[in-house]
């Protein structure tokens, strides 16, 4: 097994949901902008805190060829963040989004027909890439000749319990999603819970322990809201989760 360390970043509700009919069950525009600062700009290692809300990343971007093949190239521009995820995922992101800027694109399918497909949309500040599995991605990561920055899990579900699970696993940064009590008509004040058809499982608390809010301030500077927050029927809260062995270093 390889020995690169990544993280996961996800948002669901409190029973694990992520999806509903192939989409997500929530539309939150200030979480979607968390997902793209956590991915782009945070750096475990050097403590730089995350830019304003809004504020895209300061990478020093080169232009530079992009490449189809299956290897991480080394003149892929160094220190940029990888987002792994699997096929349904990437094509889940509207085509003007793909691929995702600033970062690395990694995607996991089988699919032979569809690989050619996918890393055509290749940019040079934001290269593709695909592998056939989870592993192989994480082992040609950890043997690239360029360094990178940090890696993150973005889903789907199947991947997401692979990647829970797995000892390098190191941070998982969670937005906890949960329908807004007034919102509810009579007939729903006994079911509060958001449909889904797509979970995750839960975090296992003997492997990762939550961080308060000081700690991820820490870790993230003090950019991020912590507050619980509402956007229309939803009510939501970012939290972070470390392994117990873990160091916030």
């Amino acid at each position: 097994m390889t020995s690169v360390s990544f993280n996961l970043i996800v948002a669901a509700t409190p029973d694990g949901g992520i999806g509903y009919n192939g989409d997500m069950p929530w539309r939150l525009p200030s979480d979607l902008d968390y997902f793209m600062r956590i991915t782009t700009s945070f750096r475990r290692s050097s403590r730089a805190p995350l830019p304003y809300p809004s504020v895209s990343s300061a990478h020093e971007l080169q232009t530079v060829t992009a490449h189809s093949d299956s290897q991480l190239n080394e003149s892929v521009q160094a220190n940029l963040n990888v987002v792994i995820m699997g096929r349904k995922t990437w094509f889940s992101i509207p085509k003007k989004f793909r691929p995702l800027q600033n970062r690395i694109n990694v995607v996991l399918t089988s699919n032979e027909s569809l690989k050619q497909e996918i890393v055509s949309e290749s940019t040079p500040t934001s290269p593709v890439y695909v592998f056939s599995d989870f592993q192989e991605a994480l082992a040609s990561i950890s043997t690239g000749k360029s360094p990178i920055g940090s890696i993150f899990v973005m889903g789907g579900s199947q991947l997401y319990q692979s990647a829970l699970y797995n000892p390098q696993c190191q941070i998982v940064f969670l937005t906890r999603v949960e329908r807004l009590a007034s919102t509810l008509q009579d007939t729903e004040s006994k079911n509060t819970a958001i449909q889904c058809d797509t979970f995750i499982p839960s975090i296992p608390t003997d492997t990762f322990r939550e961080l308060g809010s000081k700690e991820i301030i820490e870790m993230l500077g003090p950019n991020v809201n912590l507050s619980q927050q509402s956007c229309g029927k939803f009510t939501f809260k970012h939290q972070v989760y470390v392994r117990n062995t873990s160091t916030l270093v």
